[in-house]
């Protein structure tokens, strides 16, 4: 993820150097831009979406450094703008939200993610493994949808089948995965299947 700074930075009253401001700055997003997407892909089901919740909560936060207290976790903090931002986008377009009771399971879940000694290598890992495990059928479509952004209805055409039948395939290796990592990785099974089922008419 890349930060876009132009015309995002506004001097801080309360840093003298700016520069320094800036550099340690963009350490914090070196070191938690991973788990942040992470964590807004949990809340919406388009990554491109989940990049724009991402960026504009490092936005924000640039804008609020001064108030970011250094002895709190900066990585609950920018979470909270993800969140805020999620709540926002929703609303914004009349959308229903995860209410508040999955959203602090997702919040409990990342955090607790980011006290491993390697979370977004060991997460990323997790879900490989798990779609390794998949049936081919199932396998191919769930890459076809997430490694190389195709719809179900490219996938359809492609592979002269129906689209309710990719649909199928699709969702059943969703629920597949999810079960794997909620195995693997203890991830709350509501979460993981609420997860599964989400947005599917936008594929």
């Amino acid at each position: 993820m890349v930060i876009v700074w132009k015309n995002a930075m506004k001097p801080r009253p309360s840093f003298r150097n700016q520069h320094a401001a800036r550099t340690a700055f963009e350490i914090l997003v070196r070191e938690h831009r991973h788990g942040v997407l992470a964590y807004a892909r949990s809340l919406v089901d388009d990554s491109g979406t989940a990049e724009d919740l991402a960026q504009e909560a490092f936005l924000v936060a640039w804008r609020k450094l001064d108030k970011f207290d250094p002895e709190k976790d900066f990585g609950a903090w920018i979470r909270g703008m993800v969140r805020y931002e999620y709540l926002h986008w929703v609303r914004k377009r009349k959308l229903i939200p995860l209410d508040d009771e999955i959203l602090d399971r997702v919040e409990q879940f990342h955090s607790d993610l980011a006290g491993a000694v390697d979370c977004r290598e060991s997460v990323f890992e997790a879900v490989r493994q798990c779609v390794a495990t998949l049936p081919s059928s199932l396998r191919n479509t769930i890459e076809a949808v997430y490694n190389t952004g195709l719809t179900c209805p490219e996938i359809a055409k492609r592979e002269d089948a129906s689209d309710s039948a990719i649909r199928k395939r699709l969702q059943r290796g969703r629920d597949l995965v999810a079960d794997c990592l909620a195995e693997k990785i203890s991830i709350p099974v509501s979460y993981t299947h609420l997860r599964a089922h989400e947005t599917e008419a936008d594929l």
